[in-house]
Formats: C-alpha cells, sequence, structure tokens
C-alpha cells in the first residue's frame, strides 16, 4: 500500500463540494415543494398600512359613549350613601350596589371607546 500524504487543499475542495450540493438541494427542494403564498395575500414583501384614527378622543365621542353607558345603567349613582359615621347594613349595601352600577357603566363606556378606535391596554 503507498503511502500517501495528508493534502489540506484536497480537504477544502471536497469540503466546499459537500456545502455547494447540500445548498442546491435545499434550495431546489424548498423551491418545489416549500410554502406556497398567495400573490394576492400580504406577506413579508407587502406590508399591511393600518389606518389610525386621532390618538384622543372628540367631544362628540365622550358624549356619545356616555349616552350610550347611560342606557346600561340608567340609575347610576353619583353620590354616596352615608349615614353619619358608622354604615348601617342599608348604607352598605347602597354602596355596592353603587359600585356595581359604577361597574356597568364604565364597562358599556370602555365597550363604546373601543369600538370608536380608543381602546388602550
Amino acid at each position: 500500500m503507498a503511502d500517501v500524504a495528508w493534502n489540506p487543499w484536497r480537504s477544502t475542495a471536497v469540503g466546499a463540494a459537500v456545502a455547494g450540493v447540500t445548498a442546491l438541494t435545499t434550495f431546489l427542494v424548498m423551491g418545489t415543494l416549500g410554502p406556497q403564498t398567495d400573490p394576492g395575500a400580504p406577506g413579508v414583501g407587502a406590508p399591511t398600512v393600518v389606518a389610525r384614527g386621532p390618538s384622543e378622543p372628540s367631544a362628540a365621542d365622550i358624549e356619545a359613549c356616555r349616552d350610550y353607558a347611560r342606557t346600561f345603567s340608567p340609575e347610576r349613582a353619583d353620590a354616596d350613601v352615608r349615614s353619619g359615621g358608622a354604615k348601617t347594613v342599608r348604607a352598605r349595601a347602597a354602596d355596592l350596589e353603587a359600585k356595581q352600577i359604577e361597574a356597568r357603566y364604565a364597562q358599556a363606556y370602555q365597550a363604546c371607546m373601543k369600538g370608536r378606535g380608543f381602546g388602550g391596554a
């Protein structure tokens, strides 16, 4: 058996050939079997544009949402029910009911504002 010397250039050429064949194979396989995209669908090449309205609601938006929220809580309590220093059972129940009414009002108001495009995080 002949003694063959190790040649680093031969190893480099073989490695480059393996890398080239791998790249070519990947390119061909993904080109024919890869994900198929609809040309009309927005993708990486076509950014979608989102129309943004004003950042703060106008007075008309605020009033319209207040009117909308009032339809869900017509008995909205504007004042606290208190009796002297200590709260009675009736006063506590009235406070709880007022909080529930206020929560319904706030939820309806927020839903209205979000529907108009002013929904925050």
